[in-house]
Parts: structure tokens; C-alpha cells; sequence
């Protein structure tokens, strides 16, 4: 699907492969033990919608991640990248959001596929607890199940950008650019990056 923001590049992680490298590192960094996750995926609906607009990343975030209003916009302005997003749940509080692209047939740059990673926010106040990463995992343990063999994403490059949280759960680079410059990440053989993440 088709990213927002400037400047990027692609990473690819072995997300996918049974007890890889992300999971080991998603267990290695979660903040409860493997396996038992506060951390679930709920629809989003009229009845919870307002408050998962109200998720919010930090101010200097924001140019990597946009809003959950604007995902949400993107989904309605880009069905051909077959959206299927959920709100990020702790117990009964909305934390984050997260967007797919949903199985779709890649036509690069502009749609990137078939598993892209196209939307993660985490809201400022509940970052660093490990949420973003078990999201990933539960977006991978999903995707998998469908017949998944690889998960993309793609980001903007940067310092204060999300390249960082990727790469400490495996992606890697693909060497792939989105239609708006952001560089490709991967979890498979070659998989990538075009989502914001705040994590």
C-alpha cells in the first residue's frame, strides 16, 4: 500500500519462520513473559472509533507516523491496497492502532506487497512497555495463518525515526524504495517497510 511521507528505504525480517529472530527478540524485550500478552487486536467500530482517533504519537513523531484519522482516510482513498486495521488494546484500554495491507497483488512502487505493514501507532503515553513489538507479533501470528511467507513495512530514515525499533525485531533492509521515497523493510527473504511506526 501506498505510504505518506518523504525519505525512506526497505528492511526485511524473518518475522514469519517459526521461533526466527523476531520472535526471539520480541521475547527477549517483552515486558511479560512469552506467551501471556496483555496486548490484544480489536475491530475498530462506531462504538470505540472516537477513541482510537484520539490515539496520539509525541509531536516529533508525527511526521513519521501521521495520525490514526489519516490511516483511516488512506483506507477509504486507497481500497485497491485492501486495508484491514484494528485498535491496539491493553486490558480495556485503546493504546495503538495498526493498518495492513491485506494479501494484495504488489504493483511497486506504489503498492507494496502481498503483506505490507502499513500503519503502527502506539500513543505516546503507553510507549517503551513493549506493545508495539507484541502488536507486530500478533500482526505476524495473523498474517501467517492466512498464508503469509514474508511481512513489509517501510519507514523514513532518520535518527528519530522508526528504522531502529524495526531492525531490534529483525527487519532488515530490502533495498526496495515505496512510491513516496520511504525505504523497505523485511522480515522474509525479502520484505518491507511503508508503515509509520511509534512504538
Amino acid at each position: 500500500a501506498r505510504g505518506r511521507a518523504a525519505v525512506g528505504a526497505r528492511l526485511a525480517s524473518p518475522l514469519l519462520q517459526p521461533f526466527g529472530l523476531v520472535e526471539r527478540a520480541l521475547a527477549r524485550r517483552s515486558s511479560y513473559p512469552l506467551g501471556v500478552s496483555a496486548v490484544t487486536l480489536r475491530e475498530v467500530t462506531d462504538d470505540n472509533r472516537d477513541a482510537i482517533v484520539g490515539v496520539r504519537v509525541a509531536p516529533d513523531q508525527k511526521r513519521f507516523v501521521g495520525t490514526v484519522a489519516g490511516a483511516l482516510m488512506d483506507a477509504q482513498e486507497i481500497p485497491e491496497g485492501k486495508p484491514w486495521y484494528r485498535a491496539v488494546y491493553v486490558d480495556d484500554q485503546p493504546v495503538g492502532f495498526v493498518m495492513l495491507s491485506w494479501n494484495v497483488t504488489p504493483e511497486p512502487p506504489r503498492i507494496i506487497g502481498p503483506w505490507f505493514l502499513w500503519k503502527l501507532l502506539i500513543d505516546e503515553q503507553h510507549q517503551g512497555r513493549g506493545y508495539g513489538r507484541e502488536t507486530v507479533r500478533l500482526v505476524a501470528d495473523i498474517v501467517r495463518a492466512n498464508g503469509a511467507a514474508e511481512l513489509v513495512t517501510s519507514c523514513v530514515p532518520g535518527p528519530d525515526g522508526p528504522e531502529r525499533f524495526y531492525r531490534s525485531i529483525g527487519f532488515n533492509p530490502t533495498g526496495e524504495l515505496a512510491e513516496n521515497g520511504d525505504f523497505a523493510l523485511g522480515n522474509g527473504s525479502s520484505v518491507v517497510a511503508g508503515a509509520r511506526a511509534a512504538a
